[in-house]
């Protein structure tokens, strides 16, 4: 036994009073740095960082625009889902000489969007548009576009339509492409079409539509452009010359457009091929088409296509021509980015593939053909060759085509030569799963710029590289925050955090399974290992935990940080519950007991019905009750971990269950419009309460994260909304057998839903996509309830309650669903906030948001660390404080004269002092931190 004296002031330590400590290595301090909000003075810090590589640079738009080769990209904060979370929208020009890029213009966004969102449209002139989502919502939750205008400068760089709905202004929806020096758009308000004119600040109504080609520019052979209208079911192909409208081609079938070579139209209607000049009598037929031709590639003088083989024609009859009769038949690139390069002609050749398959998969041979001759350049029979990707670009003295290679796993460049007729393979190798590899010509100096994430190169993600000279140099780190973490199943069982990690890419590149992360929130505790899922965790005893896989039971030891696998043939596990010396493992039609020193399961009973989402277990003096689903019913089974203890209570004629806990010490099982509570026994399990008949339980929209119908152990609580609206407030009665009404509000549209219990008082959450959100409290003391805040969110799951006093309630902003953690201080009525936490776990459809002794853990987008595992605390004004578990923040001095009990982990910190009075004690086996520091 260790005795010393010690208090703490301000960075200093004074030995003062007397503590008993029984084990010297239970005490260690732990410093952490702080990130803190105003008002309740929240405490919020990351874990563990999981994922340490930076942020990929991910380019939208490569484009050339005077002479020069320009470059957006957008800083992606996080992802989340398939919406992304961006901060800055940033323009770069690559200058004649310089071997790093210039940033033109930084346009500061925060908004959460989907997929790739800027493009850019080049003009006649010498300025260009970009499209970014704007910050607008127009109705129906259709994203409006901001319309930048650009010379190429940051002065000349400037917005000149904005998202927001304004009088008087008309909303871009889309945007069609560019008619000379004029934006075309749809207008959100009317879908119509306009031009804007940037120089004359105008918007005019085109009553004639042009057509553009995959660049978004326009379909023209000197002054006259080319409409297709869709009227009457009927397809017309038009061309306008000076306000002269004349009809080249009417089909019922949709028509194509391939190209335009040598100053003729080739389009593709009613199964043939023609060409035109605009004018009537130089519409010609030049070849009848056998499939459905919708592309053509431009190579010089002449236009690729493919129909049932390879052809090639300069737009006229006598050289329309089979370059290549073999069948499946495909271009190297399908192009599917206006903004992205996919090129597959270089001079007059066409770079294409031959599709085969072998006894093990489908692979491409890679072709050249002038439209004469034709040579293999690469047989992948080995290696199956895919068209993922679509980035190419032709070297600047238009005699090279590099582009991509991916097979399954990496990306390759391969430069073609057309003067040599060769190929060869750039060494160098390219991750896949960092995203696409992308390439582009530089104008000013003919180097090539590739983005891509370097194989032995990957702790700096996905960067643009400059391909010159033979060599390969990185251009820039353009964002050094670490990417995410890529996690689900977290999971709190006291003060242990587990969750499933997907690894940083390892260095030979191939994907590695999840592994499983335990941690207390200390670098000390951190311990990581492989594995690929889990079905269950479970405490077994002090530093002992129980992981359930499909035919696998793993046993952790956090105190050696070892683990040991062992097989089974038990799968399909939906629960595992510790009852005395037993674990009862239910599967989806079994319940089995588990000896963790023998590893044997001992089949208990085979199931009636089947595991489903609304299946729900439950101890209940000194037995694991659980249920089952048939059609239209429930089984409630019972069992003590032996064969006669383990039967079938009572099949319950109503399903599905939604929720079984403890009140008034009977089980209680809640239905929408049914309460059956049980003492265990058959004769014992009764329907009691009926609720109205006018019930509507899907008036709300309630989130699968929040209750409707919550028990506090004495009483159980709900609201029901009738057919008129009203939202009456219940809860029943201390016999079980009726339900009393506590609050009626004609007024509001919505269950109570979310609720919890907290500082005496009996908290829950209305609200709808429509209508505010309203905070309601029922106080136990008065047995009043009342509106306590108004907020213009939608909450997503149940809040939780900490120190018996704070309610950290989840929720998501609307329609722009930016998430957003909201500590209602039910003492003070005060609020703050957190942003963009991630509050769904997708691989099981749960909120991921977890009390932690008095802390609250939680996945957290940040900027920094990306989507990682953060703890949140408050800092109180008190200077004392019953003490549970966790860490504890104070703003003023504390005080503490306590004993602290094994298991228990308990931190003190404080921005003044920390004064250890006598009677303070930790004892063998728990664990205590102190230090001195700013709480925010």
């Amino acid at each position: 036994m260790l005795t010393i004296r010690i208090t703490i002031i301000l960075n200093r330590i004074i030995f003062v009073h007397t503590l008993k400590f029984f084990n010297l290595t239970s005490l260690f301090l732990m410093f952490v740095v702080l990130n803190g909000f105003s008002q309740l003075h929240i405490r919020n810090n990351v874990i563990n960082d999981t994922n340490t590589n930076n942020y990929n640079v991910d380019t939208d738009s490569f484009f050339d625009f005077n002479g020069n080769t320009y470059f957006t990209n957008i800083e992606r904060n996080f992802e989340l889902g398939n919406q992304y979370k961006t901060s800055n929208f940033k323009l770069w020009r690559f200058n004649n000489g310089d071997e790093k890029p210039t940033l033109i213009k930084e346009i500061e966004i925060n908004y959460s969007l989907e997929g790739r969102y800027t493009n850019v449209y080049l003009t006649d002139s010498n300025y260009f548009y970009l499209s970014i989502p704007g910050e607008g919502y127009p109705l129906f939750n259709s994203r409006l576009l901001d319309i930048w205008c650009s010379d190429g400068t940051s002065n000349g760089t400037k917005r000149v339509i904005s998202s927001y709905i304004q009088p008087n202004k008309i909303p871009v929806k889309t945007v069609a492409g560019v008619f000379g020096n004029d934006l075309c758009y749809v207008n959100d308000y009317d879908g119509e079409l306009y031009r804007f004119n940037f120089e004359e600040a105008s918007h005019q109504l085109m009553t004639i539509r042009p057509i553009w080609d995959n660049n978004r520019q326009l379909y023209k052979i000197q002054n006259r452009f080319f409409n297709l209208e869709f009227q009457n079911n009927v397809y017309n192909l038009k061309s306008v010359e000076n306000g002269t409208v004349t009809i080249l081609n009417t089909s019922t079938f949709e028509i194509y457009l391939l190209g335009i070579i040598n100053n003729k139209l080739i389009f593709r209607s009613n199964g043939t091929i023609f060409s035109t000049d605009g004018t009537i009598q130089n519409t010609i037929t030049i070849r009848s088409a056998f499939r459905n031709v919708e592309q053509g590639y431009v190579a010089q003088n002449k236009l690729y296509y493919f129909d049932r083989f390879l052809i090639s024609t300069d737009g006229t009859v006598e050289n329309t021509n089979v370059a290549d009769s073999s069948l499946n038949l495909s271009p190297l690139y399908y192009p599917t980015n206006f903004n992205g390069n996919s090129k597959c002609t270089v001079r007059e050749k066409i770079i294409y593939r031959k599709n085969k398959s072998n006894t093990t998969h489908n692979y491409s041979e890679i072709w050249v053909t002038d439209g004469y001759n034709k040579s293999k350049l690469i047989d992948t029979s080995v290696v199956a060759f895919y068209d993922y990707g679509n980035y190419s670009d032709i070297s600047i003295d238009n005699n090279s085509l590099f582009f991509q290679e991916n097979n399954a796993q990496n990306y390759y460049i391969y430069q073609y030569n057309s003067d040599l007729n060769t190929l060869t393979k750039l060494p160098y190798l390219f991750d896949k799963g960092l995203g696409y590899t992308k390439v582009k010509t530089l104008q000013n100096d003919g180097s090539i710029i590739i983005e891509g994430a370097l194989r032995n190169n990957l702790a700096v993600g996905s960067e643009l590289y400059k391909y010159k000279n033979n060599s390969l140099n990185l251009v820039d780190d353009f964002n050094k925050d670490t990417k995410a973490g890529y996690y689900n199943s977290l999971k709190v069982i006291d003060d242990a955090i587990f969750y499933l990690k997907y690894p940083d890419y390892p260095t030979n590149g191939s994907l590695s399974s999840y592994s499983l992360v335990y941690t207390n929130g200390s670098t000390e505790s951190y311990i990581e290992f492989n594995i690929s899922s889990y079905r269950e965790i479970i405490k077994f005893s002090k530093g002992i935990f129980l992981i359930f896989q499909n035919n696998n039971v793993i046993e952790l030891n956090i105190n050696s940080k070892s683990f040991t696998q062992k097989p089974s043939n038990i799968s399909d596990i939906y629960s595992v519950k510790m009852l005395n010396q037993y674990v009862i493992v239910l599967t989806n039609n079994s319940v089995f007991n588990y000896n963790p020193v023998t590893h044997e399961f001992i089949l208990l009973k085979t199931l009636n019905g089947d595991y489903s989402y609304y299946s729900k277990s439950i101890i209940f003096n000194n037995k694991v009750y659980f249920t089952t689903k048939n059609l239209n019913s429930t089984n409630l089974y019972v069992t003590d971990g032996t064969n006669t203890g383990t039967f079938l209570v009572k099949t319950i004629p109503i399903d599905p269950l939604l929720s079984i806990n403890i009140t008034q010490n009977s089980i209680l099982l809640y239905f929408y419009n049914y309460l059956w509570k049980s003492d265990g026994t058959p004769e014992g399990t009764i329907s009691a309460i009926q609720y109205p008949v006018d019930y509507d339980p899907y008036k709300s929209n309630v989130p699968s994260g929040c209750n409707i119908g919550y028990s506090d152990g004495d009483f159980f609580y709900k609201s029901i909304v009738n057919s008129s609206n009203e939202r009456k407030f219940y809860r029943t009665t201390q016999d079980l057998s009726s339900i009393e009404l506590l609050q009626s509000s004609p007024e509001q549209v919505g269950n109570n839903m979310a609720m919890c219990k907290c500082n005496n008082a009996i908290y829950s959450f209305t609200s709808s996509f429509i209508n505010s959100g309203k905070l309601w409290k029922y106080d136990l003391n008065t047995l009043q309830t009342s509106n306590v805040i108004t907020i213009n969110y939608y909450i997503i799951s149940t809040p939780i309650c900490t120190n018996n006093r704070y309610l950290w309630m989840p929720f998501v902003e609307g329609i722009s669903y930016r998430s957003k953690l909201v500590i209602f201080d039910t003492e003070t009525n005060s609020v703050t906030q957190i942003d963009d936490i991630k509050l769904i776990d997708y691989s099981n459809d749960k909120t991921n948001i977890f009390n932690y002794g008095n802390s609250v853990i939680f996945p957290k987008i940040d900027k920094k660390y990306g989507i990682e595992i953060f703890k949140a605390d408050v800092c109180t004004t008190s200077s004392q404080g019953n003490h549970v578990l966790g860490d504890y923040y104070y703003l003023n001095p504390l005080e503490a004269s306590e004993i602290i009990n094994s298991p228990l982990h308990i931190g003190l910190f404080s921005e003044k002092s920390i004064l250890l009075k006598p009677g303070f004690e930790v004892q063998n086996g728990a664990v205590f931190n102190s230090s001195i520091q700013q709480c925010y």
